[in-house]
């Protein structure tokens, strides 16, 4: 980890052993790390650890969630049709009310309707997705978590008719 986070699991591990509940936390200079440790009684151990170190960890960086990442789109070409048709995005940090955000070969950003998105897990995500008249050529999708998070953009065609 960042820093001296061990001294404060080696803490928290004796207290633990000693059947003690324990809540310390020491105070350097400054500039110095702030470690924070709670120890529940021998049986159960419940440890927070917390190193800041002013330029290096950020707070708000150990509290944020990751963002949603996308490894990959399937099918990776559709037809150009006006119907429906399903795609998987398969990633990791996907969260509940997640939406996405598609971008057509104009770089035209168009959001995706509720009622179509299902999510399967915080890896995969279903959407029946129609490009109408939106236009053939590539296109990406985006996964928007809650909260503001968004992916990396995942490409993937449309091909027009008779192609």
């Amino acid at each position: 980890m960042k820093a001296i986070i061990w001294i404060g699991a080696i803490l928290a591990m004796l207290a633990g052993l000693a059947g003690l509940i324990m809540f310390g936390i020491g105070f350097g200079e400054p500039q110095g790390p702030i470690i924070g440790a709670i120890v529940l009684g021998s049986d159960f151990m419940f440890i927070v650890l917390l190193a800041l170190l002013q330029g290096v960890v950020d707070i708000k960086s150990l509290l944020t969630p990751p963002p949603p990442v996308i490894n990959a789109v399937s099918p990776t070409s559709y037809p150009y049709l006006n119907n429906n048709q399903t795609m998987t995005i398969d990633g990791s940090n996907f969260r509940s009310g997640a939406s996405l955000t598609f971008v057509n070969p104009k770089r035209i950003h168009i959001g995706s309707l509720a009622h179509k998105l299902t999510f399967v897990s915080s890896s995969q995500l279903i959407y029946q997705f129609n490009n109408g008249s939106q236009g053939a050529g590539t296109w990406s999708v985006i996964v928007n978590n809650p909260g503001g998070q968004d992916s990396n953009p995942m490409s993937f065609t449309v091909i027009a008719a008779g192609k």
